[in-house]
Formats: structure tokens, C-alpha cells, sequence
């Protein structure tokens, strides 16, 4: 398929504006020529899903009344899931509103023709930093949600593609066979993520997750917004 149609698309909050404006100038200039972005507003008011829609984005609003942030982060993913399928995109990149690819970074997971393939990208601060990768070889017939996504050492970020474990969903593109099957959910009374659940499904449905290890992605997390 030549040039397939790509949806970037993200959870947003006004929790995230410190870095909004760098996120969208990387976004809108991404070196591929078919795609659209759209964002799933999850803030306490709608000012700033107003915010975003009088600059042209796609937006839709997510109300967080009675909703804890777990639940509330799986309903603006799956936001996300249904207008890619409703407006008939090939793949979905989810790519967080904290993160900056590179710039060809469609064309680079494309490439590998995988229904699942992510880039890197590291979380925490300092020594507390760690890639957000489990390495393939913890697959088991169930899922250990309480892992730490910390073991992915230097001989397994060799430039190449691997299979993993899970990978977060901050720079992942994933193929419409997939997300058309898949939520974005989470399970009441698990203090887990979506992207851990979307691993699990995966894994259970037999489909494979990879990440390129060639490529990096800038990450500007603050513990201080969450």
C-alpha cells in the first residue's frame, strides 16, 4: 500500500500544555505526506479542547466527572481507536503529547510492515530513568502487570527490531486489523494502564509487538503535571 493513511492521535490535558506547543509544532511537521491528527481532551473544563479545536485540530472532549485517571486515560484512548475507524484510517500512531519523534518517524515504522512497532523513549529522571521496553523474553501464558518496564540492557538496544514483551504507547503504529479488534480498556480495580492491557490483549490474541531500537524519541515527562 503506497502512502497509507496515518492518524496521529493522543489522550490531551491541560496538565500536558507545558510542552503542547512543541508537541504540535513536531507533529503538524512530520515528512509524510497522509495523515491527519486528532486529540481526545480529557481536562476538568473545555477550555482547552477549545483551545484546540480554534487551531484546526481534530478534538473531541472527554469528561472527567466520576471518572478516575486510569479509566479516564483508557475512554480518551479509545476516543482515539473509534475516529480512526470511523474516518477509515490504515493506521493509527499514538503518540503522546509529551513526546517528539523523529521527523520521519512514519516512514521509519512503516517500513517493518508490522501490525504492532514502536519507538524508544526513556521515563523518570536521572538514574531513575529507564526505557519503557520489556524484552521478549518474559512472555508467559499470563501477564505480570506489576513488571517494571526496566530491563531492556544495552545488548538488546542494538539498532535492530526486536519482538517485546510491551512497549508504552508513547510513539507506537499500530495497523487498522488490529486496533478494529482491540480497545483501549482497563479493568476495575487494577491499578494498571491502558498500554498494559493492550500488551496483554496482544499477547493473548497472538499478535506480535516490536520496537525499533534504532529509533529514539525526545520525552519531556514531569512527574510535577501528573
Amino acid at each position: 500500500m503506497k502512502n497509507p493513511k496515518v492518524l496521529v492521535c493522543a489522550p490531551q490535558s491541560d496538565r500536558k500544555n507545558y510542552c503542547f506547543d512543541w508537541w504540535l509544532d513536531s507533529s503538524q511537521n512530520l515528512n509524510y505526506q497522509n495523515y491527519e491528527i486528532f486529540l481526545a481532551d480529557n481536562s476538568t473544563t473545555r477550555k482547552n479542547f477549545k483551545r484546540i479545536r480554534k487551531l484546526g485540530i481534530n478534538c473531541e472532549y472527554i469528561k472527567p466527572k466520576g471518572r478516575d485517571t486510569i479509566t479516564l486515560i483508557a475512554e480518551s484512548h479509545e476516543a482515539c481507536r473509534r475516529f480512526a475507524i470511523r474516518n477509515n484510517f490504515d493506521y493509527m500512531l499514538h503518540l503522546e503529547t509529551d513526546i517528539k519523534p523523529p521527523v520521519d518517524i512514519i516512514d521509519q515504522l512503516l517500513f517493518h510492515k508490522k501490525d504492532v512497532v514502536s519507538a524508544m523513549y526513556f521515563i523518570g529522571f536521572g538514574e531513575g530513568s529507564k526505557l519503557m521496553i520489556q524484552q521478549s523474553d518474559q512472555f508467559s501464558e499470563t501477564v505480570n502487570f506489576t513488571d517494571n518496564l526496566d530491563n531492556a540492557d544495552l545488548h538488546f538496544v542494538d539498532g535492530t527490531l526486536k519482538q517485546v514483551h510491551h512497549a508504552g504507547l508513547g510513539c507506537a503504529l499500530i495497523k487498522r486489523k488490529v486496533f478494529e479488534k482491540i480497545p483501549f480498556r482497563r479493568e476495575k480495580g487494577a491499578n494498571v494502564h491502558p498500554d498494559s492491557f493492550f500488551a496483554h490483549d496482544l499477547h493473548v490474541k497472538g499478535i506480535k509487538q516490536f520496537i525499533d531500537t534504532s529509533l529514539l524519541c525526545e520525552h519531556r515527562n514531569s512527574y510535577s503535571h501528573y
